[in-house]
Formats: C-alpha cells, sequence, structure tokens
C-alpha cells in the first residue's frame, strides 16, 4: 500500500514489530467517516498481512480467526503491529498507535 511509510524494529517481548505511518492524506480514510477520518479496520487487517509477509515470507495467512478493534487510527498516525505467539498455526497479533493505545487485537491461521 503505498499511502503508508514501513519499517521494522525487533523486540524481545514480540515475534516481529512492524511500523506503519500512515500518511496523513491515506486515501482509504477519506470516506471513513465524513469530518472524523479514521482507518477503516479491514486497512489494519492488510496492514497486518502485509508485516505477516515480511515476518514470515514464505508462508500465507489461510485467515484471520479473530479480530477486534478497539482504538480508532486517524491519518498521519504510526501504526506499530506486534505479532506475540504461535501455537498450531495460529499467530496472534497486537496493534498500537505511537502513545500506545491498542488499536486491534487478534489471531490469524497461517500456512
Amino acid at each position: 500500500m503505498p499511502e503508508a511509510r514501513t519499517g521494522q524494529l525487533s523486540d524481545t517481548n514480540s515475534l516481529h514489530v512492524y511500523n506503519v505511518e500512515l500518511l496523513s492524506n491515506h486515501p482509504a480514510c477519506e470516506g471513513h467517516f465524513e469530518g472524523n477520518p479514521i482507518l477503516p479496520g479491514v486497512v489494519t487487517l492488510e496492514y497486518v498481512r502485509i508485516a505477516f509477509r515480511q515476518f514470515s515470507p514464505k508462508r500465507k495467512i489461510r485467515s484471520f480467526s479473530r479480530a477486534k478493534f478497539t482504538h480508532n487510527l486517524k491519518p498521519g498516525e504510526k501504526l506499530i503491529i506486534h505479532f506475540l505467539a504461535e501455537k498450531n498455526s495460529m499467530v496472534e497479533f497486537q496493534c498500537f498507535d505511537s502513545e500506545d493505545h491498542q488499536i486491534a487485537i487478534g489471531s490469524l491461521k497461517a500456512e
């Protein structure tokens, strides 16, 4: 997705951490919602998918088993994706903003 700058960090408490800096004019935010733009949940999950591909390039996401969105992310903010644990091909993830507000939590099934 060209509407963000991406990079990686290592983190001792996570399997992998991935940073996404949303551009202030991110097109997905325009119509969601008028006067109060936020990043749609489906776009957040797309960034999780992209981050997982960096974390584990030979594997694919089979499905998102669960995803709960807990806080809004606005254009221009940073999305920080943590992959926390893996068990039986299920990978847990959490997403935060730069102020450490949890944006989303969930798990995905990888193959």
